[in-house]
């Protein structure tokens, strides 16, 4: 066989191991297309190539009618953990600033994710806890707080547990509470109100302290750190 006919034959086989693996296609192909599983298909093969221009068109299907197929967006942005992906899902995330709920709370899932942009997020976060009008958004925020291993949000957290009129929101406040702090209070959603009350004057006394003792030794460890 010539050099040439075995060149040809090397490149027909790579070129159908790029089709086949997908490597070598464009994962933003099927985003136009009206059948809504295909659109969910190539967003999450979006996911996977995550470079400014996947991120720009992955961007634009969050504002998309079927909420299902917006939600699976931003969800591709949160896997991407590229720095525009990021500041969508802030854009998304912020009080105020998009009216499906359903939206806000999953790019609020998918911040608590992004380990690597942490100062940027957390002021959402708190936002978001303290101040968005649907409770699962504010639960989820709890969560996304402990997620990013945030120490100095433990009181808030513990005032939201507190003050919180929802049951949901003051359960997974207590819960983001223990998750930062490894330490479990008893509280019992169910529980008569004095029970409750009980449980968290007891986080309130145990968990600050702790708390506080973690985040120094983090600080202390990391100026030890060459």
């Amino acid at each position: 066989m010539s050099s040439r006919t075995t060149g040809t034959t090397a490149c027909a086989v790579a070129a159908l191991t790029c089709l086949t693996i997908g490597g070598c296609s464009d994962p933003t192909v099927d985003l136009d297309s009206p059948d809504a599983d295909k659109k969910i298909e190539a967003l999450r093969r979006c996911a996977r190539q995550p470079d400014d221009e996947v991120v720009e068109r992955v961007a634009e299907v969050v504002s998309h009618r079927d909420t299902m197929v917006a939600a699976e967006a931003v969800r591709s942005l949160g896997r991407m953990g590229h720095p525009k992906a990021v500041d969508v899902l802030k854009e998304v995330a912020g009080v105020g600033k998009h009216r499906h709920s359903a939206l806000r709370r999953e790019a609020v899932i998918q911040l608590g994710r992004q380990r690597e942009a942490r100062e940027e997020v957390l002021p959402v976060l708190r936002q978001c806890l303290k101040e968005d009008a649907d409770p699962r958004v504010r639960a989820a925020a709890a969560l996304s707080i402990s997620r990013q291993r945030s120490l100095v949000d433990a009181p808030l957290l513990m005032e939201t547990a507190e003050t919180e009129p929802d049951p949901v929101v003051q359960t997974r406040a207590v819960r983001a509470v223990e998750r930062l702090v490894g330490m479990r209070f008893r509280y019992d959603p169910t529980a008569p109100k004095a029970q409750r009350d009980a449980a968290l004057r007891r986080m309130r006394r145990v968990a600050t302290r702790v708390a506080a003792n973690l985040k120094r030794w983090r600080e202390h460890r990391k100026n030890k750190a060459p």
